[in-house]
């Protein structure tokens, strides 16, 4: 049984790639509207409530520069959920494969990543996600455009570290929103050896994705973040 780590900030196509391969058959067991398993998101929602003040117009709260490194306590829970879902799959799964997607699961990567044998990472412009959150009304205040961008380069940043931390040690994909998604999501399937159905094949309609807008943040790091993982991204050529 392999274990799928699905990373990748909000508003970034991660829902729709976990509903995507959980149409070819991979085991998500019980999920929310979201495409998240409410047991691994209560244990990532109490972390940046207790360690960061998440809470509501400010859902990630205060994230430190560096990356997070959590007590013990929190990698007990995150056990507590990978041998639940273990057992869950081996009863119930047509295929040797579970997957676990919640975007927190990016910046939290340190009590989740050593426990998964493949890791896939979703990414989409920066200009895109900021207008995606402000729509959804998700971050408040006077400064709602900044902290969203900084949330996103903070969650890329994220991003590249785990694509680093991995890179010859497991299987890690990083698959671009905002490029060919069917040719990307082919190959994943060629890459994992799952059947690609007709069923997943026909859930991407790129008449749901909105906020599309082509010119990028004025914001060096942003954009520097955003060609370096363009430049690692899953190739269909």
């Amino acid at each position: 049984m392999q274990r799928v780590m699905i990373v990748g900030m909000g508003r970034s196509g991660t829902t729709y790639l976990t509903e995507f391969l959980g149409k070819c058959g991979v085991f998500l067991d019980e999920v929310n509207w979201a495409y998240e398993h409410e047991l691994a998101r209560l244990v990532n929602d109490s972390i940046l409530i207790q360690e960061f003040g998440a809470k509501p117009g400010l859902p990630y709260g205060r994230l430190p520069t560096e990356e997070i490194k959590l007590p013990d306590s929190w990698h007990t829970l995150a056990r507590f959920f990978i041998k639940y879902m273990d057992s869950q799959a081996k009863a119930n799964s047509p295929l040797p494969y579970w997957a676990f997607k919640d975007p927190r699961t990016t910046i939290l990567h340190d009590i989740w990543l050593d426990h998964f044998d493949i890791v896939i990472g979703m990414f989409r412009a920066p200009q895109e996600v900021v207008a995606s959150y402000l729509g959804q009304g998700w971050i408040k205040g006077f400064w709602r455009e900044r902290q969203a961008l900084q949330y996103w380069k903070r969650f890329n940043r994220s991003l590249l570290y785990i694509y680093q931390a991995c890179e010859g040690k497991k299987p890690v994909y990083l698959l671009d929103y905002n490029g060919d998604i069917i040719g990307q999501i082919t190959l994943l399937c060629k890459k994992l050896g799952i059947p690609l159905t007709g069923d997943a094949r026909a859930l991407f309609d790129s008449s749901r994705k909105h906020y599309n807008r082509t010119e990028l943040p004025r914001d060096k790091e942003a954009v520097e973040i955003y060609q370096t993982l363009q430049s690692i991204r899953m190739s269909t050529s």
